[in-house]
């Protein structure tokens, strides 16, 4: 019996944004080559948009993640780069200590050398409003090494346990006071992170 015919998986660029939590400074992009994932490698592009709107600094906006994988099709480029941007928005909180939520799909769109015809999905976004949000600044030097470091690590899925733990309590944290579920996640986050550091 023949064995049954492989999909062909095509290069593929995927744009997400994400709307507040973080920013990265203007000028600077975070650049992630080669991040592990169950279906390869990929490469990640991390840069904000900020808006002149006659303030004394330009407005940190959308933080985008420009994702380059190779799929099959749209559907599942668009489902891989949304589990590899909210993986990566997870540790962006980490980072800053500030609530990153998982960035929602844009576009998305053949991007093999030479063809003539390609594959296209796109979704209309409303452009951000003149609300000020608050927002952390990721500090490349840290960031990559941390990103690095963890995916490199033979404990990368307790770490990234961890880090979920904690994104959630930073979701849910209160400057009235520390809901349960806030503490008891930040609580467990700790012992995950200290027992993997041993």
């Amino acid at each position: 019996m023949s064995e049954p015919a492989t999909a062909h998986r095509s290069r593929w660029m995927v744009v997400l944004a994400t709307s507040s939590g973080t920013e990265v400074l203007p000028g600077q992009q975070v650049e992630l080559r080669q991040v592990p994932t169950d279906q390869g490698p990929v490469d990640v592009n991390l840069w904000t948009r900020h808006e002149d709107v006659g303030l004394a600094a330009p407005l940190p906006r959308e933080t985008f993640f420009e994702v380059v994988l190779a799929a099959e099709d749209s559907d599942a480029a668009i489902a891989e780069a949304g589990a590899i941007g909210t993986g990566l928005a997870t540790m962006i909180s980490c980072c800053v200590n500030a609530f990153v939520p998982p960035p929602e799909p844009l576009l998305a769109y053949e991007a093999e050398p030479g063809l003539e015809r390609r594959q296209f999905w796109q979704r209309y976004r409303p452009p951000a409003d003149d609300e000020l949000r608050p927002s952390r600044r990721v500090d490349v030097e840290l960031l990559v090494p941390f990103m690095r470091a963890s995916f490199s690590s033979p404990d990368a899925k307790r770490l990234g346990r961890a880090v979920s733990h904690y994104q959630v309590a930073l979701n849910y944290w209160s400057t009235r006071g520390q809901p349960q579920t806030s503490s008891s996640r930040a609580e467990h986050s700790v012992e995950i992170h200290a027992s993997a550091s041993r």
